[in-house]
């Protein structure tokens, strides 16, 4: 369930962030997404940067303005 990985995300509060670092004793931000999940049983795999939606998901056009 979602709140048992808010719950182990927010048990890691005070840890250092070290870029590249999955835990358990430092996380980067990914890492730290991937280690919540991971502890509720779900893996999101690695993931950097943005992820592009499609504009028809958003309901934008591509230059960012309402259809």
């Amino acid at each position: 369930d979602s709140e048992g990985a808010i719950q182990t995300a927010m048990r890691q509060i005070g840890k250092p962030y070290v870029w590249g670092a999955k835990g358990p004793d430092a996380f980067d931000c990914s890492g730290l997404t991937q280690y919540a999940y991971r502890a509720i049983g779900l893996d999101i795999g690695a993931v950097t940067g943005i992820r592009q939606v499609p504009a028809n998901v958003c309901g934008r056009s591509r230059s960012g303005r309402p259809r």
